[in-house]
């Protein structure tokens, strides 16, 4: 009886396998930077995506964002590098001594890695950048000069409300409130001195200006309190005149973060055909 009954129960099916995770380092000025390499399971070239984190954050994401990214770029064919920013997650170096340029430095080391790779097609890079991620994704993206495509999630423009906040903060003249506010910003890290300094001259206009030629994927969020719409604002009055396409995604339920679990889906799909349109 216990044969027959076993006898009689489907068989599971294996998912298809479509992607091979290859865990990489590199390296910039002597510190081992750690990541992990999506590669479609295809027999040629193929695009490559360079994922950048956010502020303190690193490569697997709130959410697992990058990660379940990364994997759909590999379903459609896109290979794409998730890796942590030196001073965040498992790569070498300290936190307190990450500015914005060491910051642009790692990622333009992580577009050598890409386009070094034999299974990449190093004439079709595109960048994903995610808040403080996604300032820097400009930034390399300018001073790379060979990026097809960019993709900003709830990205940075310029520092000017964190500057204001900070210079009250440092005069004195800053409420409870205000220090909570500045406490939650950093996420409770404490970087050093030269990351104010970088940071607080942070202004994309001149970046963004240049990359007028190159396809841009903006998404933002309604309910987005750490990057307010006033950013969004900026990116969307500066590619007014852009010469290549520009598409704009706002999200109506989700915060900073893309908590809301249909509108992550939706963003991780248009993401995935934005690269697919855009560098295939």
């Amino acid at each position: 009886m216990s044969q027959n009954v076993k006898e009689q129960q489907p068989k599971t099916e294996k998912k298809m396998k479509y992607e091979e995770r290859e865990m990489i380092t590199f390296q910039n000025e002597g510190e081992k930077i750690f990541g992990v390499l999506h590669r479609p399971l295809v027999q040629h070239k193929v695009p490559g995506v360079l994922l950048c984190h956010g502020f303190a954050g690193n490569k697997i994401g709130r959410y697992r964002i990058y990660v379940l990214i990364a994997q759909k770029l590999a379903q459609a064919g896109i290979a794409s590098l998730r890796f942590d920013f030196r001073g965040c997650g498992e790569s070498e170096g300290d936190f307190s001594d990450i500015t914005v340029e060491s910051e642009v430095s790692d990622a333009l080391k992580g577009l050598e890695f890409l386009r070094d790779h034999p299974s990449i097609d190093s004439s079709s890079i595109g960048i994903l950048g995610n808040s403080f991620g996604g300032a820097i994704a400009v930034q390399t993206a300018f001073q790379d000069n060979n990026i097809r495509s960019l993709a900003l999630l709830a990205a940075l423009f310029d520092s000017v409300q964190w500057r204001q906040k900070w210079e009250a903060f440092m005069g004195r003249a800053v409420d409870d409130q205000a220090k909570k506010e500045m406490s939650r910003i950093l996420d409770g890290n404490a970087p050093g001195p030269g990351f104010y300094s970088s940071f607080f001259r942070l202004n994309l206009e001149k970046e963004m200006q240049g990359l007028s030629n190159i396809p841009l994927l903006h998404i933002h969020s309604d309910h987005d309190e750490r990057v307010g719409q006033d950013q969004a604002e900026q990116y969307r009055r500066i590619r007014q005149h852009a010469k290549a396409e520009t598409q704009w995604m706002r999200l109506q339920k989700c915060d900073h973060d893309f908590s809301n679990a249909d509108e992550r889906v939706a963003l991780i799909d248009e993401t995935a055909k934005w690269f697919s349109k855009t560098l295939k």
